[in-house]
């Protein structure tokens, strides 16, 4: 029989990630911010034991590995939090964006990545007039403002 490298599962691993994400959160929020958001967490944890048990009971056979790409677009996406409060949400966003986008496709010409930019920006712009004009929601503004 041969032996698999569960790890590198992509249901275990999101499974692993999932439970990480969902605790971190509910120990150092617990009900502060409410029980919705308490409860959203624990169900976190519940999809990721699913997850993993789902890895761990799968039939031997040809392991799929996660892309480096798709575990560098997870990654901004933790980072972007904590780089957000330095350099504004707004700013932030728009790298995260601008990076995953040319991690999934990247471009082929200069004016392609510019396009690129553009329509992150765009979106961005988007965001910003929904979260701050309109919904009235306080952003960390960073360096910018």
């Amino acid at each position: 029989m041969e032996k698999r490298k569960i790890y590198l599962e992509t249901s275990f691993l999101s499974g692993v990630f999932a439970i990480a994400f969902g605790g971190g959160m509910a120990l150092a929020h617990g009900t502060k911010y409410g029980v919705y958001p308490f409860a959203v967490y624990l169900l976190l944890i519940a999809l990721g034991v699913l997850l993993v048990l789902s890895g761990l009971r799968k039939e031997s056979g040809k392991v799929k590995k996660i892309p480096l790409r798709e575990v560098c677009a997870i990654a901004l996406l933790f980072v972007n939090p904590l780089i957000g409060k330095e350099i504004g949400f707004y700013l932030s966003s728009l790298l995260s964006i601008c990076l995953i986008s040319f991690l999934f496709t990247p471009p082929k010409s200069a004016k392609a990545a510019l396009k690129t930019v553009g329509y992150c920006a765009a979106a961005s712009v988007v965001v910003f007039i929904v979260f701050t004009k309109m919904l009235r929601i306080n952003t960390p503004m960073g360096i910018l403002f």
